[in-house]
Order: C-alpha cells, then sequence, then structure tokens
C-alpha cells in the first residue's frame, strides 16, 4: 500500500498529541486482484448517530482563533483552552515547541471560540512526503460537531501544496488493553465503544472532507533468535539484494506492487511515488541493509522496508509489497521471513506492522507466522490541492 507517514517529534514531545502512522505498511504479499471495492463497515447504531450529526446546522457565531499568533495574556489563555481540549494531557507549553519548532507554522492550530468558550480545537503537523497529521478534539454535542469540522477545514485550506497534499487522521476503534502498543499507533482518541462522541468526531471529520480510507490492525510479534531455521532456500531464479538510496529500481517496485492492491486501494495515485520514497525513509530510522528488493530472474518485483522506530525498541516493518507477477508462489512469506532473520541478527527484540483489515491474505500471512494483534484503528483522509485526487473544496 502507500502510507501516509507521520513524524516521531510529536510522539517524542506530547506522548499523546500526534501518531507517528503509516496507514498501514504492507501490501498483500501473495493477493489476487480483488472485483469489489471492500470499505470498513459501521454498525446501524452508529450510523444513525452520525446522520443525526451530519444535519447539525453550521456553528454560529463561532470564531476560529490561532492561539499561537495570538500575544498577551489572551493568547496564552487561547492556548491553554486549546490544547485541553485538543491533547488533553499534554502541556500547553510543549504543545507550543511543537508548533514552533524550526521551520514550523505557528497558524496550525485552530480553535473555535463562542461566547467565550472554547468548543474545539484542531491540530495539523506537516510531515515528510508532504503528507499532514490532524488530530482534533471530540465533540460532544451537535454544536461542537460543526466547531471541529470548521476547524478542521481551516487547516487543510490553510496547508500549503509544497507542505502536504494529504491529510490524514486515526480514530483508535479498539485497543487490547494487556498488550503494550506500538509507539507508531499512538495518537489522541476517544477510548473504545465512546459511544456519540466517538460518532461526532466521525461526523466532524466527514463534515471536513475526510473519507474512510481504511481499518487498520496493528500487529507485533517478538523477533526470536532462532529465526534462521525458518527461511528457506529461495527459489530458483530469485534473489534478495540490499537496496541502497540513489537507486531507481525502488520506485518501479512500488509501483507495480500498488496494481491491484488489497491495503488502503483509496490511496493510489494520490501522491507521487517520490513522495511515498520520502515519507518511508522519515518513517523510522533509516539504515541501509535493511531495505531489500526481491528480484525474479533479475527482475525486481518486490520490496521489503524494515526500519527501527524512532520510539522505544521495536523494528518496524514500513512496507512489504510484491508486483501482480510474483505473487500466489509463496514469495511473499519467503520475503517476510528473510525479513525476520535479518532482525534475529538486531538488538531489537520485537517488530510491528500494520496491515489494513480488509487485506485478508496479508492478515493471514501475518497470524500465520506469529504476528498478533494490539490495537485497531481507523484511517480517514482528506486529498488537498496539489494531490492525484480532486481536493476537497
Amino acid at each position: 500500500m502507500q502510507p501516509v507517514e507521520g513524524i516521531g517529534e510529536a510522539e517524542r514531545t506530547i506522548d499523546a498529541a500526534v501518531t507517528r502512522s503509516d496507514v498501514g505498511m504492507a501490501t498483500t504479499p501473495d493477493e489476487t486482484a480483488r472485483t469489489d471495492d471492500a470499505r470498513p463497515t459501521v454498525s446501524a447504531g452508529r450510523l444513525a448517530a452520525i446522520a443525526d450529526l451530519h444535519s447539525a446546522a453550521p456553528a454560529a457565531g463561532v470564531e476560529l482563533l490561532r492561539p499561537l499568533t495570538m500575544t498577551g495574556l489572551r493568547g496564552r489563555r487561547t492556548l491553554a483552552a486549546a490544547a485541553r481540549r485538543v491533547a488533553p494531557r499534554a502541556d500547553p507549553s510543549a504543545l507550543a515547541r511543537l508548533l514552533e519548532r524550526p521551520g514550523a507554522r505557528r497558524d496550525l492550530l485552530v480553535a473555535a471560540f463562542a461566547e467565550g468558550r472554547c468548543l474545539a480545537a484542531a491540530m495539523a503537523l506537516p510531515c515528510a512526503g508532504r503528507t499532514a497529521q490532524v488530530i482534533a478534539s471530540q465533540p460532544e454535542t451537535p454544536r461542537e460537531v460543526a466547531a471541529v469540522a470548521e476547524a478542521l477545514a481551516a487547516l487543510c485550506t490553510a496547508l500549503r501544496p509544497e507542505e502536504a497534499i494529504v491529510a490524514q487522521a486515526l480514530l483508535e476503534e479498539e485497543r487490547l488493553e494487556s498488550e503494550p502498543i506500538p509507539a507508531r499507533s499512538r495518537a489522541p482518541a476517544p477510548a473504545p465503544g465512546s459511544g456519540a462522541g466517538h460518532a461526532g468526531l466521525l461526523a466532524s471529520f466527514f463534515r471536513a472532507g475526510f473519507f474512510d480510507l481504511a481499518t487498520l490492525e496493528y500487529l507485533v510479534r517478538e523477533i526470536r533468535s532462532d529465526e534462521s531455521p525458518a527461511v528457506a532456500s529461495p527459489p530458483g531464479g530469485v534473489e534478495v539484494i540490499a537496496w541502497r538510496r540513489g537507486d531507481p529500481s525502488l520506485r518501479a517496485v512500488l509501483e507495480a506492487s500498488y496494481e491491484q492492491t488489497l491495503d488502503c486501494p483509496g490511496l493510489r495515485g494520490i501522491r507521487p511515488t517520490e513522495d511515498i520514497i520520502e515519507g518511508h525513509l522519515a518513517a523510522g530510522r533509516y539504515q541501509e541493509g535493511l531495505w531489500s528488493l526481491l528480484r525474479v530472474d533479475g527482475r525486481p518485483l518486490g520490496a521489503l522496508l524494515l526500519s527501527p522506530s524512532h520510539l522505544g525498541s521495536d523494528l518496524e516493518l514500513i512496507y512489504l509489497g510484491l508486483a501482480v507477477a510474483a505473487r500466489g508462489r509463496g514469495l511473499g512469506r519467503f520475503l517476510l521471513r528473510h525479513g525476520l532473520r535479518q532482525a534475529s541478527l538486531r538488538r531489537e527484540r520485537r517488530i510491528s506492522l500494520a496491515v489494513d483489515r480488509a487485506n485478508a491474505p496479508a492478515v493471514a500471512l501475518y497470524r500465520s507466522e506469529g504476528f498478533r494483534k494490539v490495537a485497531v484503528r481507523r484511517a480517514l483522509i482528506r486529498p488537498l490541492a496539489g494531490s492525484g485526487a480532486a481536493p476537497v473544496v
């Protein structure tokens, strides 16, 4: 798939502020073409709640403020109110530092006020590969739903094409509390099953022009020291080579792997491949030798991208994908096991990834290789000006 990447600085600065998240990291290794466009399903009750909230009138009398562009006592109070809304556990000064880092824009935190009260807040962080990670406060009333939507729309309009051509949000659907959640998947999100509030947040994003991309499963697996015996000899004509920066074959492999993909097909064509590669490079701490290309009879037809996490001690599977010509031959499993063997020679003791739940072959592969689910997130995106899709206006 074509991930939309986040950045790690946000996680290091504010635990609950923003996720380092590719919206999934692996395509289907052995998939076949699908004829339908599967989308995540929503319960009838939630659909009804969302429909009611969508019918809410625009937020009357709401003023959109940008706290970090304001000065004096009013600016400090506005920032504190916005911070409580958008990242309740965050220190407002830490939020300010995040948005005031070199090259950052101070106007990408928006707060919606009415009658002197902060109804909503939203924040955008431009990331590598021209994506923007967006977070927003959780609305509890129809008026707050409309206010959050206005703040989100204002942010998306403010983002420039050189900064971001797609905005992304991740909403928590499920967390297995007994399992540690991968650093990549941390995000400010409503608690699972939070009812109307969760439906309200979805409604706000939909009203602001976002659409459902996928439901993502976050998977982890311990790395064993005896992974080597699990790696069979490569089939005839198959070899795995290390990719080095500047090698143009990665671009061709990625583009071939997007054909007939089951993993987040809604992303296809939105960003140039060069942006996707930049996002992959920033998604972890890139190290030469951990990015591999699979060649069949001399033709590069697959890619496996591993990177140490910016946070914690995980090794992250950034991407695994095969061209159509390489699917259905067990090469996805072979390539995955090659990566597990590489991992066994390193100090990291766990490998993590995310995958589109609708991508049944990939989910089955990972589970058969010992990965377990630790969280579920719902990915929403909105194409912006400059993307390969028509921007929302």
